[in-house]
Formats: structure tokens, sequence, C-alpha cells
């Protein structure tokens, strides 16, 4: 009897199981699912910082927020500039989904969001229709990232004033552009 309990014993998968994660390594679960960023974009005056977490290998959302220089806003359109006062900062704060071509968090992106943007005491509501990144780790989870995108900024125009044939709110043209550098963990 004793020796039927050794055999079983010792042939147990508990006692002899191996390591077989190298047979199934991904390459997703051991980079990290979350991003820590701080960007920059130089056309709109932003200086935001992202947290991004991932949803599987081609999934993430982002959340950002930062201040906004208001003098640099005007600079695409100096003919009809916002109804705001030139100078100061402001705040700027998004969520938005993004879809990676290959796997997260590396290579080609693309994203849609709505944006919320508060200068002079006022609500600017941006909507960026397409925006494509591309994302690299350059040392082990350093990471650095760009983007273009295109969109449109939509406001309420000041009361008393009457803008677009009598709309009450007025549209602008955007590009945003974000260079980033962030840590992955």
């Amino acid at each position: 009897m004793l020796p039927l309990l050794f055999f079983f014993a010792s042939t147990s998968p508990f006692l002899y199981s191996q390591d077989i994660s190298r047979y199934l390594d991904d390459g997703f679960s051991t980079k990290g699912k979350n991003m820590l960023k701080i960007a920059i974009d130089p056309l709109n005056g932003e200086l935001p910082v992202t947290f991004e977490h991932s949803f599987g290998s081609k999934f993430s959302l982002e959340v950002g927020t930062g201040p906004v220089w208001i003098d640099l806003q005007n600079r695409f359109y100096p003919d009809d500039p916002l109804q705001i006062k030139q100078t100061g900062v402001g705040f700027t704060a998004w969520v938005r989904p993004k879809v990676y071509f290959r796997t997260y968090p590396e290579k080609l992106y693309v994203s849609v969001y709505p944006k919320l943007t508060v200068m002079d005491k006022k609500l600017f509501f941006d909507v960026a229709l397409m925006n494509f990144g591309y994302q690299r780790i350059i040392l082990r989870r350093i990471v650095v990232s760009g983007e273009v995108g295109v969109g449109f900024r939509f406001y309420k125009n000041p009361p008393g004033t009457i803008y677009d044939e009598g709309f009450d709110y007025t549209t602008h043209f955007l590009l945003p552009v974000l260079i980033s550098f962030g840590y992955l963990f």
C-alpha cells in the first residue's frame, strides 16, 4: 500500500507541473495594461496629462486633462477670433477610445473623441473626427507617441451678437497634434 501511495504522490500533476508561460506568451500580459503620459500640443497650446488603460490587445480607453494657453487658440483663424479674452489659461478634458491596428501599446492607432475646453469662463465643445497616432516603446517601459487629427470646435455666441446668418453657435476648424512621452505599467 505504501509503494502505491508513493507512486501516486510522485506522479501528481501538482508536483511536476511545468511552466508553460513561454509557449503562451503573446507579449501583452508582460508589458502592462496601463500607461501614464505627458503630452504637448504645440499648435493649440495644450499640455495634458493622460492615463490609458487597455481592454485586450486592440482596444484601450484614454482619459486626459490639462491646461490650455488661450493666446495660441486663434492662430488658425485671425479674421474670426474666439469671443473671449486673448490671454490667460484655460482647462481641457476628454475621454476617448483607441483602436490599435496591431497590438496595444505599439504601432498605429485611430481614435474619435469629444473634448470639453473651458477658456475665459466659457465652454467649448471640440470633436476630433479622426485622429491617427503612432506609438512605440523605446526603452523597456518608456513610450513615445505622436498623433494628428482633424476636428471642429463648437461654441455658443455671446448674447446679443448674431453670427453665421442667425445661428447661436459658431464652428471653427481644429487641428489637434499631440507629442507624448509616457511610462507603461
